[in-house]
C-alpha cells in the first residue's frame, strides 16, 4: 500500500462485486512498514470491518495475521468484536511472520531470524487468544506474557470478578464479548514446516500451504494426519483440514509463459528468502534441489516448473495438471487450488459449455473440483472487467480470482488460500469463489 493509500477504493469495489457474483470469501494479508509500499497491509482487522460494512454475505478471512506482533488480549478482543460486527463471517489465519519489518518494530522477540524464540512467541500468543475466547474467565502464564499482570487491583463495581480476587488482586480476566462463532471462528495456521504442521494438528486447527513442493507437502500432510488422529482419538483422513495452492500460468507457448511469468514468480519467492537461512528455507519449501550441498541455492524457472508450479501452453498444463490433482486426491487434500496468472481480457473470451466440460475432463476435474484463476498483469481499472468476464465464462466451474496491484498500476502474481465454506448460500448456483486482493 502506497503512502497515499493507493488501491483501497479499488479493492472495496472489487470485493462488493465479488459478493454480487457469488464469491464465498475475501482473504486479507498483514504486512508492515515497507517504504516502497510493496505488500503493505498494515491493519487487516480494521480493513475487514470496513469491508464488512459494504457487504452482507461474503466471508472475510486473514491469510494471515502476523500473530507474533500482537498482544494476545488485543488480538482476541479485536477478532471477537469483528466476528460480531460481521455476524460470524470471519476466518482466522495465524502466521509467524516472515519479514523482520513485520514483527521487530512491534516486538523484538518476534524476529523471524530467531526461529526458536519467534515460534515460542507464536504458539504462546495463539494459546492465550484461544484461552480468552473459550473460558468465561481466563489467566495465562508463559515465557512472554503473564495475564493478568501482577498487582492488578480489583474494582468493587466488578462484582462477577470477586471469585477471582485474592487479597484485592485480580487473578483472572473475562474477555467481552466472546466470539460470535462458538467456540471461536475457524482457525488456520500457515504451514511450511513439520513443527507448524504438528502444532496445527495438536491444537485441532486447519492447515494452509502456499508454494510448497509436492514432495515436501506429502510429508507435511502425513505428519498432520498422524498427529491429529492421535490427539482426537479417531482416524483423521489424510489431507483432511488442508488447503493447498498451486500457481499456474497459461500462455500460447512456453516461451511466452516464461516471458510473462518468470520475473514475478521468482521475484516473489526470492523476496521470501531475505533474512532467512536461504539453504534451509529452500529445502523446507522445495525439498532437495541440488546434488551439491555446498552449491548456493537458487530459485529458477526450471526448478519451480518441476516442483512447485504449472506453466506453459494449454497442452503442457493439461498434461502436467492431472499428476498434481491425482496426488491431491490420493492425499485427500480438502481444497485444491490452481492459481492462474497473466490473463489478459483482450484474449480472454467466453468458452462454450461443451469446451469447458472437455477441458475439465482432460484436467481430471470432477464437478465439485475447485479451479482457481489468478488474474495478473492488468491495470487496476480493468479488474472489474476481468471479474465480470470470468463470471460470464465460467458459470459451471468453481473459480477463484485473485489480484494484486503494484504501485505502478499493474497486477502481479501471488498465491491464494481458500477454504470450503459451511454455507451454500450463493447468488450464482454452482460457483464457489474466493478473492484475495493484495496491494503490492
Amino acid at each position: 500500500m502506497r503512502p497515499d493509500g493507493f488501491g483501497l477504493d479499488n479493492i472495496r469495489e472489487q470485493v462488493q462485486l465479488c459478493e454480487q457474483l457469488g464469491f464465498d470469501a475475501v482473504w486479507l494479508p498483514e504486512h508492515h512498514l515497507n517504504p516502497e509500499g510493496l505488500g503493505n497491509s498494515p491493519n487487516p482487522i480494521l480493513f475487514a470491518a470496513d469491508l464488512a460494512c459494504r457487504t452482507s454475505r461474503i466471508r472475510i478471512g486473514f491469510a494471515c495475521l502476523t500473530t507474533t506482533m500482537w498482544h494476545p488480549i488485543r488480538l482476541a478482543e479485536d477478532i471477537a468484536l469483528l466476528d460480531h460486527l460481521t455476524r460470524g463471517r470471519i476466518e482466522v489465519g495465524f502466521g509467524r511472520g516472515g519479514r523482520p519489518s513485520d514483527t521487530m518494530p512491534f516486538n523484538v522477540k518476534a524476529d523471524p531470524r530467531d526461529e526458536d524464540t519467534n515460534r515460542e512467541l507464536f504458539t504462546e500468543t495463539i494459546d492465550a487468544v484461544v484461552g480468552a475466547w473459550t473460558n468465561e474467565y481466563f489467566s495465562h502464564q508463559g515465557p512472554n506474557y503473564t495475564i493478568p499482570p501482577k498487582n492488578l487491583p480489583h474494582h468493587p463495581f466488578y462484582v462477577s470478578e470477586e471469585p477471582y480476587v485474592v487479597e484485592d488482586e485480580v487473578t483472572k480476566l473475562k474477555l467481552v464479548p466472546k466470539p460470535y462463532q462458538q467456540p471461536h471462528p475457524p482457525i488456520w495456521l500457515m504451514v511450511s514446516s513439520e513443527q507448524t504442521a504438528r502444532l496445527a494438528a495438536e491444537r485441532g486447527y486447519n492447515a494452509m500451504a502456499a508454494g510448497t513442493a509436492t514432495d515436501v507437502l506429502r510429508d507435511l500432510v502425513d505428519v498432520y494426519a498422524a498427529v491429529r488422529s492421535e490427539s482426537e482419538n479417531r482416524q483423521y483422513a489424510r489431507g483432511e483440514g488442508w488447503a493447498v495452492s498451486r500457481p499456474v500460468h497459461v500462455a500460447p507457448t512456453m516461451e511466452e509463459a516464461r516471458r510473462n511469468f518468470e520475473i514475478p514468480v521468482i521475484r516473489q519467492r526470492e523476496f521470501q528468502l531475505y533474512n532467512r537461512d536461504s539453504g534451509a528455507y529452500m529445502k523446507k519449501l522445495y525439498g532437495d534441489t541440488s546434488d551439491d550441498s555446498s552449491a548456493k541455492p537458487q530459485i529458477t524457472w526450471e526448478m519451480l516448473l518441476k516442483r512447485a508450479m504449472l506453466a506453459g501452453p494449454p497442452e503442457h498444463v493439461i498434461v502436467s495438471s492431472p499428476a498434481w490433482i491425482s496426488w491431491a486426491r490420493r492425499s485427500g487434500v480438502s481444497h485444491t487450488i490452481l492459481s492462474v496468472s497473466g490473463v489478459d481480457t483482450e484474449r480472454f473470451r467466453p468458452v462454450s459449455r461443451e469446451r469447458r466440460l472437455q477441458l475439465r475432463q482432460k484436467l481430471g476435474l470432477p464437478p465439485d473440483q475447485l479451479v482457481a484463476l489468478h488474474v495478473g498483469h492488468l491495470k487496476p481499472d480493468r479488474n472489474l472487467e476481468v471479474l465480470r468476464t470470468v463470471q460470464s465464462s465460467c458459470r459451471d466451474i468453481q473459480v477463484v480470482v485473485v489480484g494484486s496491484t503494484t504501485p505502478s498500476g499493474r497486477l502481479a502474481a501471488w498465491p491464494l488460500m481458500r477454504y470450503e465454506p459451511a454455507s451454500r448460500d450463493r447468488t450464482i448456483p454452482g460457483i464457489r469463489l474466493a478473492f484475495w486482493p493484495l496491494i503490492l
